[in-house]
C-alpha cells in the first residue's frame, strides 16, 4: 500500500542532510528523528484515508529493529486495547517527537488535525533535525579517535616511557620539556586509570539506559543548550499562528501548553503568562514581560490590524529565528570534524616531536662520547 502513496507522504527512512564531513555510508542514517517522522507520516495517511491504524503501526514495526521496534510494538498493543491514539502516543515516550505530539494535542483542541499533519511534515518546518546524521557521525568519529589515542598512550606508558627513562640515566642525556610533559601526563593517567574505567562504565550505562538519557536530556542538556528556549519560542509562535488561522483566540493554546508542554522551564514561563492574562493583561505584553517576545516583536504583533497580518507576522518571526539557529548549527557541524581531527593531530604532533627531539639529543650525546 505504501508504494501507492504520494511521494510527500510515503515514509522515507533514509532522508538525511548531505555533507562532505560524514563517515562511510555503511553507518546507518536512520536516526531516531527519522524513525519518528516515518511514524508521523503513517499517522497522517491513516487520518486522511480513514484507515485502521494499529495494523499499519504493526507493519511499520516489522521494518525496524532494536529499541524503536519495541516502542512501536508497545504502541500497537495500546491501540489494540482501544486506547485513543494521542493517549497511546503520550504513554509511549520517544515513539514520536515531543513537539509533534504537542502539536497534535493542540490540533484536537482547534479541530485542525489535517492541517497540522501537513505543517509538521513540511520539510521547511523541521529543519533543525537535518544535522542529526552528521552529529552522529561526528560522535562515532571522535570516539574512534579517542579510543585509538588511549591505546597509543597506554602503549607509551607501559613500554616506551620506562625505556626512555632508562636510556636517559645510562647515557646521561638531558630530558627535554616534551618528554618531561609526556612522562608527567603518563604518571597522572596511570594514577587516574581506575577512575577512568569507572567513568567509562557510567558512560556506557547512560548510553544504554534510555530512561537515564531521557532524564538527562530533559533536565540537564536542555538547560545547557543556549538555543533551546529560542526553539521553544519558535514552536510557540507557530502554535499561536495555527490557532488564529483556525478562528480561535490566541490565548486558547495556553491551557493545553501550561499542562502538557514537555519543557519544564518553558512551561513555567507560560504559566506566568497565563497568570498575567487572568489579571486582564494583554497577551502580547504578557509574552514581552516573560521574555518570550522582545520589544519590537511585541509592538509589531500588538499593532497588527488584521488576522492575516498577525498570522504572517507570527510565522515570519518564527522562521527568522529558526534560520538563525540553523545557520549557527550548520557552522558548528561543518567545523566539528576538522576541529576534532586537528585536536588529535596536535596530540600526535607533540608526541612525535618529543621523540624526534630525544633521538637527536641521544645521537649528539653518543657522538660526543665517541
Amino acid at each position: 500500500m505504501l508504494e501507492k502513496l504520494p511521494s510527500n507522504l510515503a515514509p522515507r527512512f533514509l532522508v538525511f542532510h548531505e555533507s562532505t564531513w560524514t563517515l562511510s555510508g555503511r553507518l546507518s542514517s536512520d536516526t531516531l528523528s527519522i524513525k519518528q517522522r516515518s511514524l508521523l507520516r503513517l499517522l497522517a495517511v491513516s487520518h486522511r484515508e480513514q484507515l485502521d491504524l494499529h495494523p499499519l503501526v504493526e507493519n511499520l514495526a516489522a521494518e525496524h529493529r532494536g529499541h524503536y521496534r519495541r516502542l512501536l510494538k508497545k504502541l500497537t498493543r495500546r491501540l489494540k486495547e482501544g486506547i485513543p491514539i494521542l493517549a497511546a502516543l503520550e504513554q509511549t515516550p520517544d515513539v514520536i517527537n515531543e513537539t509533534d505530539l504537542l502539536s497534535l494535542q493542540l490540533a484536537v483542541q482547534t479541530g485542525t488535525i489535517g492541517e497540522t499533519y501537513r505543517q509538521r511534515l513540511d520539510e521547511g518546518k523541521i529543519v533543525l533535525d537535518e544535522n542529526t546524521t552528521i552529529r552522529k557521525h561526528l560522535y562515532v568519529y571522535s570516539f574512534i579517535l579517542a579510543l585509538l589515542t588511549m591505546l597509543a598512550t597506554l602503549f607509551l606508558m607501559v613500554f616506551i616511557i620506562p625505556m626512555l627513562e632508562t636510556m636517559i640515566k645510562e647515557f646521561d642525556v638531558g630530558m627535554n620539556h616534551q618528554i618531561t610533559l609526556i612522562s608527567t601526563v603518563s604518571g597522572w593517567l596511570i594514577n587516574l586509570f581506575p577512575m577512568m574505567i569507572l567513568c567509562a562504565f557510567i558512560g556506557a550505562f547512560i548510553l544504554w539506559s534510555r530512561p537515564t538519557r531521557r532524564f538527562l536530556r530533559h533536565n540537564l542538556i536542555r538547560r545547557l543548550t543556549p538555543n533551546t528556549q529560542v526553539i521553544r519560542t519558535c514552536e510557540f509562535l507557530e502554535f499561536i499562528a495555527s490557532t488564529l488561522e483556525a478562528g480561535r483566540p490566541a490565548s486558547s493554546v495556553l491551557p493545553t501548553l501550561t499542562e502538557k508542554h514537555f519543557d519544564a522551564r518553558f512551561r513555567k514561563r507560560l504559566q506566568k503568562v497565563d497568570a498575567l492574562l487572568n489579571e486582564k493583561e494583554n497577551l502580547w505584553h504578557a509574552l514581552f514581560l516573560q521574555g518570550i517576545l522582545n520589544e519590537s516583536q511585541y509592538k509589531a504583533l500588538d499593532r497588527s490590524t488584521s488576522l492575516e497580518s498577525r498570522v504572517w507576522c507570527l510565522r515570519e518571526l518564527s522562521e527568522q529565528r529558526r534560520q538563525g539557529i540553523q545557520r549557527s548549527q550548520n557552522l558548528i557541524m561543518r567545523l566539528g570534524h576538522p576541529m576534532v581531527t586537528l585536536l588529535f593531530a596536535g596530540i600526535v604532533l607533540i608526541i612525535s616531536g618529543a621523540m624526534i627531539r630525544f633521538l637527536a639529543d641521544l645521537i649528539n650525546a653518543l657522538a660526543q662520547v665517541i
